[in-house]
């Protein structure tokens, strides 16, 4: 009898580079672990019930808007019949990828990178941060949950708790 681990790698190492098939087999499950989170936060917090069905139909519509997004060119025959299935938008045309990269800082210096969200404005807010230094490494890192507030305490509190912590990260 095969486990689900063998099943799934068998599955996960049978797409060839850049197929259909390829591209599916390592987006789904970081897209299905995000709605399971997504569903277990909404519950959690909100009261809010998810199904299995939910789940997958939010799976299909966030693959759709990718596709939309970053059209997937047809290429095999197999693939073809997969696209047509979930209907992703499939296009004949290349298009020209451009990478995007973290600047680092001069040898000398850390970074901070900060980053918030809100349930609406003013709302309940979270914002993280973490600071690296000129390689990338991750020195430290910050989160922190904000009750009722508008937006715009939200980023300076986030700029207030980066500086504090590059100086205390500075001082250890």
């Amino acid at each position: 009898m095969i486990t689900v681990k063998q099943f799934l790698n068998a599955w996960w190492l049978q797409a060839s580079d850049f197929t259909l098939l390829w591209i599916l087999s390592r987006l789904l499950p970081s897209l299905i672990c995000y709605e399971i989170w997504k569903a277990r936060c909404s519950s959690y917090f909100e009261g809010k019930t998810s199904s299995a069905t939910t789940i997958i139909v939010a799976v299909k519509s966030m693959l759709i808007f990718i596709s939309l997004a970053f059209p997937i060119l047809e290429d095999r025959g197999e693939d073809i019949c997969i696209l047509l299935d979930i209907n992703l938008h499939i296009s004949q045309e290349m298009r020209i990828v451009s990478l995007i990269s973290w600047k680092a800082p001069p040898p000398t210096y850390v970074k901070l990178n900060i980053d918030g969200v809100s349930r609406g404005n003013p709302g309940l807010m979270a914002e993280r941060g973490a600071v690296k230094n000129a390689v990338g490494t991750l020195l430290h890192h910050f989160h922190h949950f904000i009750l009722v507030v508008k937006l715009t305490f939200m980023q300076a509190d986030g700029y207030s708790r980066g500086v504090t912590t590059m100086q205390q990260v500075a001082l250890a």
